[in-house]
């Protein structure tokens, strides 16, 4: 896995490995955060890629405030959340600091959720679809920060492809570390906006009252886990997941593995 724009969160699937000591293709299958307002040398990097596709997971807001650019890439709008679900509600309300306190189990909750609601698995079945579809790639997929939606489709294509969850977990962690100076910065901004709210030192917002957005623009184990774990209580095991939930039978996913693997 390759990190081509750090401040994007773009990464390249591509040598992430398998088992069986296959490797994803490199080139091919790519992950990032929003692409709006691309600098010079961002845009460089991105036109170079020779994109065919980009899936843009965010909803239709999010598109119309940040719009992705022309790349030269046909784009799919395909939006596996929408406003009214609980992991929305509680990010907006933290993001605006209107809350700064989180249920410790509302972001885990909300990957279940992301992972098994007939309304998610039917878009995520379109959005996995086109990812594995040949003719589609090279392509990229992204929403705003390319860390939730983003990252529950890369474990989804990954886990096709036959790599082990460890594996996936690696890769979807590696983005604390691409997006830590950003995630500084929004903390400390929002230290300073609670601060100012209460009148304070910003000396005087504790830790305590900075979990929530740390559990917000942070991504962890637990949360990838609990999707992994409402697949698994509920169909069994992924195999069965993927066939009777996304739909995707075992030779589109053999025709997948032998044209990614190398």
């Amino acid at each position: 896995m390759t990190v081509l724009l750090a401040s994007r969160n773009l990464r390249d699937l591509g040598g992430i490995p398998t088992p069986s000591g296959d490797r994803i293709a490199p080139g091919r299958l790519f992950r990032s955060g929003q692409l709006a307002d691309l600098d010079d040398a961002e845009r460089e990097v991105l036109v170079g890629l020779a994109l065919t596709t980009i899936v843009d997971l965010r909803r239709e807001d999010e598109i119309q405030r940040l719009p992705t650019p022309d790349l030269g890439a046909r784009t799919v709008h395909i939006s596996p959340n929408h406003g009214t679900s609980e992991f929305a509600v509680q990010a907006a309300a933290i993001a605006e600091g209107r809350d700064t306190h989180v249920d410790p189990d509302a972001f885990p909750r909300g990957y279940r959720q992301m992972a098994i609601d007939p309304y998610r698995i039917e878009r995520y079945r379109d959005v996995v679809l086109t990812l594995i579809t040949d003719h589609h790639q090279p392509v990229l997929f992204h929403c705003t920060a390319g860390k939730d939606r983003t990252g529950w489709t890369a474990a989804l294509v990954l886990s096709l492809a036959g790599v082990d969850r460890d594996t996936i977990t690696d890769d979807y962690l590696r983005t604390n570390e691409i997006r830590s100076e950003h995630n500084a910065v929004v903390v400390e901004r929002y230290r300073t906006t609670l601060a100012e709210r209460r009148g304070a030192d910003v000396d005087d917002v504790s830790e305590t009252d900075l979990a929530a957005i740390r559990s917000l623009v942070e991504v962890r184990a637990d949360y990838l886990d609990q999707a992994f774990a409402g697949v698994e209580e509920t169909y069994g095991s992924f195999d069965t997941y993927r066939r009777d939930a996304l739909g995707i039978d075992d030779a589109t996913v053999a025709a997948f593995r032998a044209a990614i693997l190398v």
